[in-house]
């Protein structure tokens, strides 16, 4: 073989090999550029956390191609075609993602939604809050079964008369019910109503005798704060004496709210304005020597027609208490009777029900404004630090 021909010869043998080298790095290229787009893509959550009825939208970015999604348990959590998981009851899962043959997964824990408590007992004419397991539950949809026996509105559940219904809460297709009954109002119903339990601490007692006891709006005047009505009808200053432990300190208030004194004097021929004062003065002291720094409020007793006997020892008695109040801390008078009454001191019957002794709507309204707003306003941060360590309590328990 000649010089020429064996050029000739090399040339000829090294274009494939030349075309081979170059697909070679074209496809290492190419594979390296899919790689890349592959372990590029990320799911936007690993980890989840829903409560029943709740919603989530799924990413998975940088991704290229088509995704598809499924979960291990859909009976637990479902996931849509984009991405979107729907909590459905409690329990554990994964949500996967394939993209390019390669699995991303989201771990997704569903966790129950249910009242905190699935059985109340309230003592009739009081309101009280239904809370839910979780706090992302808004909007929700309130029934009673029997609405004369307790009604409920936005989750505030009022006690109308003895008997039992059941509340109804529906939100996102979940069904959560708590059955309630109604009790008469005694002693040993409202420890029974109210017991001495963690979620009752730091809120507002309130005590007393009727005008207080049938104060209903009264969960509603004190919001977002929550209280804790243990007054009893036709109770007097004395008794209260017996009772200031069990049914207002025991529950470790951030502020108390009392009214008594009216009954004690009835018409006038029971005791004199003095010594009503001075019963009622011991009654602030025992409870605000065992709250100590817990501000206490005294609610002044109201003059009405039907008590038009005791109108000066109802006068008396306001003084020496208010002059008691004026020199303690954390003790605190809220005159109401300028508000029922006219410039000579009449009272307005407007402001009363059909009895001339307890109030009305309006005079209801009077109590809002001068009772409930003083007590928000002046014990704020009793209130706001015994709100804010109840949510504390209340987070580390769900945590747990």
């Amino acid at each position: 073989m000649g010089l020429g021909e064996r050029v000739h010869h090399r040339k000829a043998g090294s274009r494939p090999g030349r075309i081979l080298f170059l697909l070679s790095v074209v496809l290492g290229l190419t594979m390296g550029m899919c790689f890349t787009a592959s372990a590029a893509a990320k799911l936007t959550q690993k980890k989840l956390t829903l409560s029943q009825g709740e919603t989530f939208r799924l990413r998975l970015k940088g991704a290229s191609g088509e995704v598809e999604w499924d979960s291990t348990r859909p009976e637990i959590a479902s996931v849509g075609e984009k991405g979107l998981v729907r909590a459905l009851k409690a329990g554990r899962c994964k949500i996967r993602a394939v993209c390019g043959g390669k699995v991303y997964a989201c771990r997704v824990i569903v966790q129950a939604i249910a009242f905190e408590t699935p059985s109340l007992t309230m003592v009739q004419k009081r309101s009280q809050v239904l809370r839910f397991t979780s706090d992302k539950v808004s909007g929700a949809v309130w029934t009673s079964s029997a609405p004369k026996v307790a009604e409920v509105k936005d989750g505030v559940v009022t006690a109308l008369r003895p008997g039992t219904t059941v509340i109804t809460a529906k939100w996102n297709g979940i069904s959560m019910n708590c059955q309630v009954t109604v009790v008469g109002n005694t002693v040993e119903n409202l420890s029974l109503a109210y017991p001495a339990s963690k979620t009752n601490r730091g809120k507002i007692v309130l005590a007393g005798s009727s005008s207080m006891d049938y104060w209903e709006d009264a969960q509603q005047a004190f919001a977002p704060y929550e209280v804790i009505n243990t007054a009893i009808a036709g109770t007097t200053a004395v008794q209260w004496l017996g009772w200031f432990r069990p049914l207002i300190t025991r529950y470790k208030p951030a502020a108390v709210v009392l009214y008594v004194g009216s009954n004690d004097l009835g018409d006038g021929t029971l005791i004199s304005g003095e010594a009503n004062a001075q019963n009622t003065i011991l009654l602030l002291k025992k409870i605000s020597r065992k709250l100590k720094n817990i501000p206490v409020f005294y609610v002044s007793i109201n003059p009405c027609w039907a008590r038009k006997g005791s109108w000066e020892k109802i006068s008396i008695s306001n003084q020496l208490v208010k002059s008691f109040c004026d020199r303690r801390k954390n003790l605190y008078y809220i005159d109401i009777v300028f508000a029922f009454t006219d410039a000579k001191g009449t009272p307005d019957k407007t402001l009363f029900l059909e009895d001339q002794l307890h109030p009305s709507k309006k005079g209801y309204a009077i109590w809002e404004r001068l009772v409930a707003d003083q007590v928000k306003k002046t014990a704020r941060r009793s209130l706001r630090k015994a709100l804010n360590s109840r949510k504390q309590t209340e987070k580390s328990e769900k945590n747990e």
